[in-house]
């Protein structure tokens, strides 16, 4: 049976409640795998403890903390992440497992379109307009632990770079792997059922995982509407 790790990342007192409903929703949803989760809070018992930063860097500087354990990543056969505030709802098709390669999910809000990537060309991040690009979401992806780590390293390289030239990209990481997928085509895409938004289903997706309303903005932390994750000052 192929080993599959599954990596979660819960710093700052907000996030600590989603690790366990997220932890349960995976061992009954998900493929057969062990979890992986790296906090700063001792008492949630995780594989590694590590200091929480804050906006953008909680968000930033996840392929760092994952290349960081490289030595122990690599024992597996795949590796994925997911967002803690997230919560798989109906089981995960073992064939999401890929021999080699990366496997992606296609953003809920912009299927068929080329997203938000960042555009200016001073970012590691860049993609030009009419690049053809389909986008992703940050939140699930995964693949071969070989070419999970590749990718891994690569964007915490670029993210440094972006950093030491004063720039962070317009969707932190997330703009990172859209750059990275643009050039490193995924072996498989997943629907948006793997990033269902909690509160506004799409009926051609049923959702598999689910992204969770929380009543603060994803992007700066403000409080919002319950059951709302943006403030409406940041997408265009």
């Amino acid at each position: 049976m192929s080993r599959v790790a599954l990596v979660v990342i819960a710093t700052g007192e907000r996030y600590h409640q989603f690790v366990e409903p997220f932890l349960v929703s995976a061992r009954q949803f998900f493929v057969p795998h062990t979890p992986i989760l790296f906090s700063d809070n001792r008492k949630l018992n995780p594989y590694k403890v590590i200091q929480h930063e804050g906006f953008p860097g909680a968000t930033l500087h996840r392929y760092r903390t994952i290349t960081q354990a490289q030595s122990y990543l690599s024992s597996f056969d795949h590796i994925w992440y997911a967002d803690i505030d997230m919560r798989f709802v109906a089981p995960v098709d073992a064939d999401i497992l890929v021999d080699a390669g990366l496997v992606a999910t296609l953003h809920p809000g912009f299927v068929g379109t080329e997203g938000t990537p960042e555009r200016r060309k001073e970012s590691r991040a860049y993609i030009e307009s009419g690049g053809d690009n389909d986008y992703f979401c940050g939140g699930f992806n995964g693949g071969s632990a070989a070419a999970y780590l590749n990718m891994a390293a690569e964007l915490a390289a670029d993210i440094e770079e972006d950093e030491t030239n004063g720039i962070t990209p317009i969707w932190h990481d997330e703009s990172m792997l859209n750059r990275y997928l643009f050039d490193h085509p995924p072996a498989k895409i997943l629907s948006p059922s793997y990033c269902s938004v909690e509160g506004s289903p799409d009926p051609r997706y049923p959702p598999i995982l689910v992204a969770l309303s929380k009543g603060w903005c994803r992007t700066c932390g403000v409080a919002t509407k319950p059951h709302v994750n943006d403030c409406g000052r940041h997408r265009a």
